[in-house]
């Protein structure tokens, strides 16, 4: 993995958000000075706080680390189908 991509990336996020380090750190409870250890390099990321800024930005944990550049997360909320939906589903074409 390239750190320096990825924490390019998790302060993209941060700055997009308008927010600098302090208040950052408030809103997602990750101590300020390891978001700043993070940022400058001198700590590598923890996989909890990857997946606090994914949580907090709307963002997948992949996108952060740069293993894709599909930043948007796919909905986890079920997909709801109708009565036609769910025989054609299940006996398939009775017509």
């Amino acid at each position: 993995m390239d750190m320096e991509k990825i924490r390019a990336r998790l302060i993209s996020e941060r700055l997009a958000l308008g927010m600098n380090r302090r208040v950052f750190s408030e809103k997602i409870g990750v101590p300020y000075r390891t978001i700043t250890n993070y940022e400058t390099g001198l700590r590598e990321v923890g996989s909890d706080y990857i997946s606090k800024v994914a949580d907090y930005c709307g963002c997948t944990t992949d996108y952060l680390l740069c293993r894709t550049d599909i930043r948007e997360k796919v909905s986890t909320q079920p997909r709801t189908i109708s009565d036609a939906e769910l025989k054609f589903a299940l006996f398939g074409d009775t017509e």
